[in-house]
């Protein structure tokens, strides 16, 4: 003879049929959000092999440089490579160096080291964009105001955020100030082009 469910029986029944469809709703949740953990971080560690793809030798190096009588930047890319900048007054210019017709900075005039130098190594991208912007600005030689030496320092602190000091007793910035600050730099905090060792 069959037995019927009591009334308590069948609220205790409905209860824990409401608790396993909220444990099994909570697992679901739970094991989506997992998924969804996992699948940012594979795509985090794809971003990764993407970027070492394009950059494979990590972040490329700016370096300031003057012999007292010049004075320029480098950039050393991760490949190795250095390509120089400075600034020339009109008439040292040959156009076909000109980083753009109506600028004084040229490339590639300098050799990559000077009497004096100093690295920035491990350059951010918000850094790197930084230098090729001041490096595409356009940019007129004028003395004493905005010579070679003013533009490598200029450069160095926008893209850095170091002040290597050109400035003489006069105000006048000149490359035999900078090259004297940056071997005082040097002395206390040496560097070197880290990029160099990539190539």
């Amino acid at each position: 003879m069959m037995k019927y469910i009591s009334f308590p029986v069948l609220i205790i029944l409905r209860d824990v049929s409401l608790a396993m469809r909220i444990i099994i709703m909570i697992s679901l949740a739970a094991e989506r959000k997992l998924r969804q953990g996992r699948l940012k971080q594979v795509m985090a560690e794809m971003n990764s092999i993407k970027v070492n793809l394009i950059d494979p030798w990590g972040l490329a190096t700016l370096g300031i440089h003057s012999t007292g009588s010049h004075s320029w930047i480098s950039y050393t890319d991760d490949d190795g490579k250095t390509t120089t900048y400075g600034l020339w007054h009109k008439s040292h210019s040959k156009p076909v160096t000109r980083v753009r017709p109506d600028s004084d900075v040229h490339k590639n005039k300098e050799p990559h080291t000077g009497t004096a130098n100093r690295y920035y190594n491990n350059l951010t991208k918000k850094q790197e964009k930084k230098l090729q912007e001041e490096i595409n600005k356009k940019q007129k030689y004028r003395y004493p105001t905005n010579n070679c030496s003013s533009y490598a320092s200029d450069t160095a602190e926008k893209v850095t955020g170091e002040d290597v000091d050109a400035d003489s007793w006069f105000g006048v910035e000149t490359p035999r100030e900078l090259m004297e600050n940056i071997k005082e730099k040097e002395k206390k905090d040496p560097t070197k082009n880290e990029s160099l060792k990539k190539s």
